[in-house]
Order: structure tokens, then sequence, then C-alpha cells
């Protein structure tokens, strides 16, 4: 991943940072603005501090495994917490301490792909994937609501900057058979 910038008046663009392929970073919306990125590094995913104008900034922390595919974490509103998906669950992440916590675990025969914090930082939305897809609601002490179950992929979850929407890939499957005639 490489992130350029540029002013608006022109200019030629900097590179800001370049990354490992999957490098993904997030930014609070609340407070600081800070933001983070994490990055995969011989079986650990390290987050750094990242900063849109000058890159890569001192590292938090490193947490052991591969996170998988799909948008593996996501940082809190206020930047205080990281929620990760992976093949256990769903944990949160101190990055100050690196201390984690499972949150919730899959159901059964299904994975977590992608997480999003909800703009005031009390539940994430997930997505499982099994053989059907589901998109929930988690809470902070780990209750779940179904929003939507499918056998199509629904994925990536993004709150609306006012809270009052939830929107998220789906994924079709189906195909169409076209005929030619008369060739």
């Amino acid at each position: 991943m490489r992130l350029m910038r540029q002013p608006t008046s022109g200019g030629v663009p900097e590179v800001v940072l370049t990354s490992s392929d999957g490098a993904q970073y997030d930014c609070c919306i609340v407070g600081s603005g800070a933001c983070v990125l994490g990055e995969q590094n011989q079986g650990q995913l390290v987050f750094s501090r990242f900063d849109p104008t000058h890159g890569r900034g001192r590292e938090l922390t490193r947490v052991n495994g591969d996170l998988g595919f799909g948008n593996s974490w996501s940082l809190s509103p206020d930047g205080s917490r990281i929620a990760m998906v992976d093949m256990k669950g769903i944990r949160i992440l101190n990055p100050s301490t690196g201390a984690s916590e499972l949150l919730f675990p899959p159901q059964q025969a299904k994975v977590f792909q992608n997480v999003a914090w909800s703009n005031d930082g009390r539940r994430l939305f997930v997505n499982e994937f099994g053989w059907r897809s589901s998109l929930l609601s988690v809470d902070m002490e780990g209750q779940a609501q179904l929003l939507k179950e499918s056998d199509r992929w629904l994925g990536v979850p993004v709150p609306s900057p006012d809270a009052k929407h939830l929107a998220f890939d789906w994924i079709d499957n189906e195909g169409n058979a076209w005929l030619i005639e008369n060739f």
C-alpha cells in the first residue's frame, strides 16, 4: 500500500507511507483524531501511530497471529480501543497496554470477517460468514443482536455519521445465462 499526498493547490504528489499489502489504517472520529496503522509482519499484527501528513509513527503494540481477510480490525471512535476479529471471535485490544479480552465467540461453523464501531463506541457491527452470512450488532457485554441474515455474503458494515443508518456490502453470486441467436 502506498499512501500519497498532494496539496490542493497542486504540485508533485509525495509518498507519505509505503507498507505491506493488506495494511489498514483507521482514525478516531472524536477527540484527538489520532490514526492507527495495522500491518502484518512475520505472523504478528503490528499497530503503530499514523499521521496522514508524515506517515508511520511510533509502534503501539503487537498481536500474535494472522487476522485473516476483510477489515479485521477497527479503531474505536475515541481511539482508546481496537476491535479485532479472528478465528476465536471478537477481541477488544487496549493499544496502550497490549492487553486484550475476548468479547464474543463466533457462532458454530462461522467466522468473523469485518468489524466496525458504532459512532458512540458502545457496540460493534460485525459480519459472520459460514453456511449463511449474518450481520450482527454486539454490545460491550457480548450480547449480540442479529440485524440481517442471508445466503449471500454480507460485508463491511459502515455506520452513517448521524448513527441512523448502517451500510454494508451485499454480494450476489447469481449469474445470468445469455442465448445468442442467428449467428
